[in-house]
């Protein structure tokens, strides 16, 4: 469709404040400010109808060159001031006032360096697709209040700051210090849902979210949430690759179907969920392998028969380290990495709904991510299931964080 033929109009969800002579518009779900001269907002008010850019000029007679008036409306648009024919209203990411760890906000209108990848972190406060105890949903915004408290400074001071802290030598966090320094680790801000949005809603968003960041040359890092968000953050990394790759850190191996459920889910009467994202990501041919290391407990005597994957248990992560077994990950294939908080032994990482026992400790856990990270090309990551009402003593969010750090530490720049 060509721009001549779209038609416009202003959002919903708008408050103006008149300015002197100017007027002040926010976006109440994105939370974006723009200060527009008189004439310019007298164009918006000719736009409460679908209207082209020819019907608004004949309208107002306005002496705006035609191209000024479609950089301003453009400029509009990607702020959800105006909207245009076929765009999603709901579809919003909402910037912090204060960035994870002070790095630099993530703006998808900026042009992208196709040979200088950002990474981009992104929250997702959705927790229904975990029916034992949704308030996983907490975690985005945990993790941006820890981070406050306690990293604020980290992108400001990061070449003055010794990170020996995190369980390794200065020298191992070299590439984190290069992600912080290049101003290429960003802050997407997190995704606007509300509380009642039905879960194919929020999916469908997930997807175009890491399928637009992916698409851009740059890497989507999502903090959920539970880990039914990642079958569509898969699926939008995957449009952007002839094939991938997964690696999955987890105690469960989230391929748990039965025949009533398969009934319910192809009617279209149930969405899948955080136990079966791994089924439905393997429906695509696009999965060319999927790793799993961590997996334990009563349920995993089924597992998956699909040979596409192969499961490293958590008894025989010592041997996969000792051994020469990361060789096996393929490095050509572009990688999606999921890593599930309950792959740590509950000690470890107590807040969770889905605790399994005896699982990794924290520093073989670390070790694996580290020697993974090492072999693989990660073009998509996300970090699940971390549930703040079920923490103790901040424990749990203390391990993500160090977590979410060395996964940043291994992405190659």
């Amino acid at each position: 469709m060509s721009l001549d033929s779209l038609h416009y109009r202003t959002a919903r969800c708008l408050n103006v404040i008149p300015r002197g002579e100017n007027y002040e518009i926010t976006h109440e779900l994105n939370g974006r400010k723009f200060v527009l001269p008189r004439l310019a907002y007298q164009l918006l008010t000719h736009l409460k109808e679908p209207t082209t850019i020819e019907e608004l000029l004949d309208r107002t007679s306005t002496s705006f060159p035609s191209k000024e008036v479609q950089t301003m409306l453009n400029r509009l648009r990607k702020g959800g001031v105006i909207v245009a024919t076929g765009d999603d209203e709901t579809y919003h990411r909402r910037l912090p006032n204060k960035t994870l760890m002070g790095i630099p906000a993530y703006h998808d209108s900026a042009p992208e360096d196709l040979q200088n990848r950002r990474l981009v972190l992104l929250g997702v406060p959705f927790g229904s697709g975990n029916k034992l105890d949704g308030a996983c949903a907490k975690f985005p915004a945990k993790i941006r209040w820890f981070t406050q408290s306690y990293l604020s400074s980290l992108h400001a001071r990061n070449h003055q700051l010794d990170f020996r802290g995190f369980g390794a030598d200065n020298s191992f966090f070299t590439s984190l210090r290069e992600w912080l320094a290049s101003n290429r680790l960003t802050d997407g801000g997190d995704l606007v849902l509300q509380p009642n949005e039905y879960p194919s809603s929020v999916y469908a968003k997930v997807e175009r979210l890491t399928e637009e960041i992916n698409g851009k040359g740059n890497v989507p890092i999502m903090l959920g949430g539970d880990h039914s968000l990642t079958f569509p953050a898969i699926a939008g990394v995957a449009r952007q690759h002839e094939a991938i790759q997964i690696i999955q850190f987890d105690a469960h191996t989230d391929t748990y179907v039965n025949r009533v459920a398969e009934l319910y889910a192809g009617s279209g009467k149930a969405p899948h969920h955080h136990g079966n994202f791994l089924s439905n990501a393997l429906k695509s041919t696009k999965i060319a392998k999927v790793w799993q290391f961590g997996i334990r407990g009563p349920f995993t005597m089924t597992p998956p028969k699909d040979a596409r994957c192969k499961i490293v248990y958590a008894h025989e992560i010592p041997d996969f380290l000792q051994s020469n077994s990361v060789q096996q990950l393929d490095p050509d294939l572009p990688t999606y990495l999921t890593f599930d908080i309950d792959f740590f032994d509950p000690t470890v990482a107590p807040g969770t709904a889905t605790p399994v026992i005896d699982g990794p400790g924290y520093r073989t856990g670390l070790d694996l991510l580290a020697t993974v990270l090492d072999r693989v090309n990660v073009v998509g990551a996300d970090l699940m299931e971390v549930n703040p009402d079920r923490d103790r003593d901040d424990q749990t969010i203390q391990v993500a964080v160090s977590t979410l750090l060395r996964l940043i530490n291994g992405i190659k720049m």
